[in-house]
């Protein structure tokens, strides 16, 4: 049977009250949100990070403060629409792996499958989106050459389209969860 969008979204919106309504998913929400924008935000600089977490002679308020300030780059290092979809992808991520983590402590309680795909691929997609137009379309311009698509807009924006695209994803990551999120208490207000 297909649902309309107004359904689904129904669905999606009774799947967030229920679990939002318990305070330990909004704190899984808020950690998993900061540390995949951080994800994000770094994974140009991996090696950076690791030198300053692990090797260089600072204390760990100072070396707490400099990833910190990674975060503050958004604004600085991102054009306005891509720290949009950085900021957005981030938060559709913390309310799937909120979500996801209700579905696992809960699956007993429902016949439904936990999607698997999704959350993964829309992760990947958002890492290669937050990449800077050298970087992240260095990794993707020779497979655009190929296709015929050279357009300076297309890729000088393809960071966004591939934040859209994972944000896509996650949107329908959240969808499938919530299905077994209202099955799940469904069931549990039968017991």
């Amino acid at each position: 049977m297909k649902l309309s969008l107004k359904t689904k979204i129904q669905i999606i919106k009774q799947a967030k009250l229920y679990v939002f309504s318990k305070p330990s998913y909004w704190l899984s929400f808020f950690i998993s949100s900061f540390l995949v924008m951080g994800l994000i935000i770094w994974s140009l600089n991996l090696d950076l990070l690791k030198y300053i977490l692990f090797d260089a002679p600072l204390t760990i308020w100072g070396k707490f403060e400099f990833f910190l300030d990674g975060y503050a780059s958004l604004l600085s290092t991102f054009d306005n629409v891509q720290a949009l979809a950085i900021t957005i992808f981030s938060l559709l991520f913390g309310v799937n792996i909120s979500l996801l983590i209700f579905a696992i402590r809960n699956r007993k309680a429902s016949s439904n499958k936990l999607p698997k795909k999704s959350g993964s691929l829309a992760l990947g997609s958002a890492i290669v989106g937050g990449g800077c137009i050298a970087c992240g379309t260095s990794l993707l311009a020779p497979l655009l050459a190929t296709l015929g698509i050279t357009s300076l807009a297309v890729t000088r924006n393809i960071g966004t389209i591939f934040l859209i695209l994972g944000s896509l994803a996650t949107l329908y990551s959240i969808y499938k969860l919530s299905v077994v999120v209202v099955a799940i208490k469904a069931n549990l207000k039968n017991k």
